[in-house]
């Protein structure tokens, strides 16, 4: 008869949407289907050595009370075997636990692996093991087919309305008030000024290409933990969980300018216009995309190729702003 913790575990991993909160789920459900003492996330980076990114310890009473060997982490070549025969690698000289490796595949880009850690593991925990993380990678590529942009790759509007609203729920449910000098979470609309121009003038093919293109600067300019999305046709969007109004107005000005400066094939200069709206608690989702698309307004209005922030706190500009292109109102 199925262990029922095992059950709950699946049933509760794939009710995520997140692929954060996907994997911790995962760490779970390996903990309650296999015997492992501790399982461990880890990554091979470019550099050559491995980062442990997380790890999850026995619940049961002493099983977990020895430390899991760290050395492994230390012996780049056999997380390197794994990748390059993508399947299970064993590791039994170690400490008190001996070692499966599994790289995880998730077309994430990286090479990700998942490390069970047990005195005595054996085949069951390998098959086992295997199977959800089989389960894990069908049910990232569904999650992904059905938030992913089909042309830029970057998230689309159903996962932006989505994270939006988790997005405005987590800032009030910890009663943040929004402090410019110190942080808010930010919503950027942004918006390829005379994107129909382009497709009349140059074809459909061409004006694909701009937006690849623009796609690309977008993940080029702005950090890992932001969530960038095509909002709808030359529209796109990005929500950044923390930052200052001085960081914010940097960071975007100089997308801005990257893409004002990039040499796009066949169409040569492209410029992009900016709205800005903090995510302010007590706020729902509608309010804070009217804000941004009101900022994103005055950009068009006031010239395009700039920045407009709905701020709350005029008096945070700084004194170079106007030479930015950047505005507050």
């Amino acid at each position: 008869m199925p262990d029922t913790s095992v059950i709950s575990s699946l049933v509760e991993l794939t009710k995520q949407r997140d692929q954060l909160a996907i994997r911790a789920k995962l760490l779970a459900t390996l903990m309650a289907a296999t015997d492992a003492a501790w399982i461990v996330f880890c990554r091979l980076l470019p550099e050559g050595h491995v980062e442990v990114l997380d790890r999850v310890p026995s619940p049961s009473p002493g099983k977990s009370s020895k430390h899991y060997p760290t050395e492994l982490f230390d012996r780049v070549d056999e997380f390197k075997r794994g990748a390059q025969m993508r399947r299970p690698v064993w590791v039994t000289d170690l400490n008190p636990y001996q070692a499966i490796i599994f790289l995880m595949n998730d077309a994430d880009g990286h090479d990700d692996f998942i490390v069970l850690f047990n005195p005595e593991l054996d085949g069951r925990d390998e098959r086992t093991a295997v199977s959800i993380l089989d389960l894990y990678e069908n049910f990232v590529a569904l999650i992904i087919e059905n938030t992913q942009d089909a042309l830029t790759g970057l998230l689309n509007r159903g996962a932006f309305d989505r994270d939006l609203e988790a997005a405005a729920l987590a800032v009030s449910n910890r009663n943040r008030r929004c402090d410019p000098p110190k942080g808010c979470g930010y919503l950027a609309m942004l918006d390829i000024d005379h994107f129909k121009r382009i497709n009349d003038r140059y074809g459909h093919l061409y004006g694909d290409e701009v937006l690849l293109l623009f796609a690309k600067i977008l993940r080029q300019t702005f950090r890992g933990t932001d969530k960038l999305y095509r909002y709808g046709g030359e529209e796109f969007a990005v929500i950044i969980d923390h930052a200052s109004e001085t960081d914010i107005i940097a960071v975007i000005d100089r997308f801005r300018s990257a893409v004002e400066t990039f040499n796009f094939p066949q169409v040569g200069r492209v410029t992009v216009s900016v709205g800005v709206a903090p995510i302010v608690s007590n706020n729902l989702p509608s309010n804070i995309v009217d804000r941004a698309d009101h900022a994103l307004y005055r950009a068009k209005e006031n010239g395009r190729n700039q920045v407009q922030i709905y701020s709350y706190a005029a008096k945070y500009a700084t004194a170079d702003d106007a030479e930015r292109d950047v505005e507050l109102f």
